[in-house]
C-alpha cells in the first residue's frame, strides 16, 4: 500500500504518478536542487535544539556555532534521511542554506520556544488515525518543521493553540 506525503503528492501533480513510483523505489534522481533547503532545515532544527538546551532564546554567537557544526557535518559526512544515507553536499550549497537559516533565525520577528518541537514526523493510516512514522499501515506522512503548543487569550477567549511553521526554502518560493 502506498504512503503519500506532501512532497509526493506535489510530484505526482507536477509530473505524473510514475514519477512517484521512481521516487519510492529510490531510483537515481536529480536532487541537488534540494541541498540548500536541506541545509537550512538542518540548521534551524539545531538552533531549536540549542534553545531547548539553554531554556532561552539563543544568542547570535550560539546560532553561528551550531550552524557551523551542521555545515561541517553536511559537507564531510552527509546526513541520514529516513534510514538512508545521503552523500555529502557541496560547501556552496551548505553555506547558502546556512545563510538563509541564519537570516531567518536572527530576524527580530522570529521567536524561539523552549518547548517547541522541530522536524517531527507524523503518520496516519487510511482512517486518519495516527500511527508510528514508519508503520507499514501508514497512508500519509509528513514532517513538521516547527510545532509548538501555546496559550493564547483575548478579551473573549482563552485556550491552547497549536502553532505550526513550515519553512519554505524551495527555489520557487518568493520572498513573501
Amino acid at each position: 500500500m502506498n504512503c503519500y506525503r506532501p512532497t509526493t503528492l506535489k510530484l505526482a501533480s507536477a509530473h505524473c504518478p510514475r514519477a512517484v513510483d521512481h521516487y519510492e523505489r529510490n531510483r537515481p534522481a536529480f536532487r541537488e536542487h534540494f541541498w540548500a533547503g536541506i541545509a537550512a532545515h538542518e540548521v534551524l532544527a539545531a538552533i531549536g535544539v540549542k534553545c531547548h538546551q539553554r531554556m532561552r532564546h539563543p544568542e547570535l554567537g550560539e546560532m553561528l556555532e551550531v550552524s557551523q557544526q551542521i555545515v561541517r557535518s553536511l559537507v564531510t559526512t552527509g546526513r541520514q534521511f529516513e534510514g538512508a544515507a545521503e552523500p555529502p553536499m557541496p560547501m556552496e550549497d551548505a553555506r547558502a542554506g546556512e545563510k538563509l537559516a541564519l537570516e531567518y533565525a536572527a530576524d527580530d520577528n522570529t521567536t524561539w520556544s523552549t518547548h517547541a518541537s522541530y522536524e517531527v514526523g507524523y503518520a496516519f493510516d487510511g482512517l486518519w488515525r495516527r500511527v508510528p512514522y514508519s508503520s507499514p499501515s501508514r497512508r500519509f506522512r509528513l514532517i513538521l518543521d516547527y510545532l509548538d503548543i501555546v496559550e493564547d487569550e483575548g478579551e473573549e477567549y482563552s485556550g491552547r493553540m497549536v502553532l505550526v511553521r513550515d519553512y519554505k526554502t524551495a527555489w520557487s518560493t518568493s520572498a513573501s
